[in-house]
């Protein structure tokens, strides 16, 4: 080895040492401030401590309207049939079922339409189509034709009423679903977004711990304003 690449090697130690040093020590410290940081739960008078479980609050039922979650939407688990209504869901075809849940946040949404989801999900099918991991319990929402075609997004919860079906003949952008929900024209209240959310057990809670405990969306309901539509 010449001189030149020795005095080389020996610049290049001198500058990677120090930095894996710097680097360790900060995940050093990074750990140690983790660890410190106290996680708050709702602790109750000889009770084990416990997270305090939030409730989302909607209005009562209309009069003739079931209430249906995503998890009694399916048979599960999913069989050699595939996707199939459960017991419930096919009970419900054809008549008024409020389901809640969150829009989908799409890049190419289909007028009139938008997709509802058991969890937050945002899809970008101009760049994975229809390779994404939407949950295969989303169900597509038919909104009456309006002057506005594109449904403005909206992140957070939404209680959804309207008339189960099947789903029928493929959407135009090549999805199909098990159920579709389709909003019947001048229901006002067909769509309610939440805004407040309620403790499930308010005596293991203490009062100081429900500010910071409940969902940002439940301290702040401004967080679930309108939000720019996709187009």
């Amino acid at each position: 080895m010449s001189s030149k690449d020795w005095r080389l090697s020996l610049n290049l130690a001198l500058i990677l040492v120090p930095a894996v040093f710097v680097v360790w020590g900060d995940a050093e410290a990074q750990g140690s401030r983790e660890a410190s940081v106290p996680r708050r739960t709702a602790t109750a008078p000889g009770k084990p401590s416990a997270a305090v479980q939030w409730t989302p609050v909607l209005p009562p039922l209309a009069d003739g309207v079931t209430e249906l979650s995503f998890g009694k939407l399916l048979v599960t688990p999913i069989g050699p049939a595939g996707l199939e209504l459960s017991a419930d869901a096919k009970k419900a075809v054809g008549k008024p079922v409020r389901i809640v849940g969150h829009m989908v946040r799409q890049m190419q949404p289909i007028p009139w339409t938008f997709i509802l989801s058991p969890v937050p999900q945002s899809l970008h099918e101009r760049e994975y189509f229809l390779c994404d991991a939407l949950p295969a319990s989303a169900v597509r929402v038919h909104m009456p034709k309006g002057p506005q075609p594109i449904i403005p997004y909206r992140p957070g919860l939404v209680a959804v009423t309207g008339i189960l079906a099947t789903e029928g003949p493929e959407e135009s952008d090549g999805r199909s679903s098990a159920a579709r929900l389709v909003v019947r024209p001048g229901d006002t209240n067909a769509m309610v977004f939440v805004t407040a959310y309620s403790p499930s057990d308010r005596a293991a809670m203490p009062a100081a711990a429900a500010p910071s405990d409940a969902p940002s969306s439940a301290r702040n309901p401004r967080n679930l304003q309108t939000d720019t539509p996709t187009r």
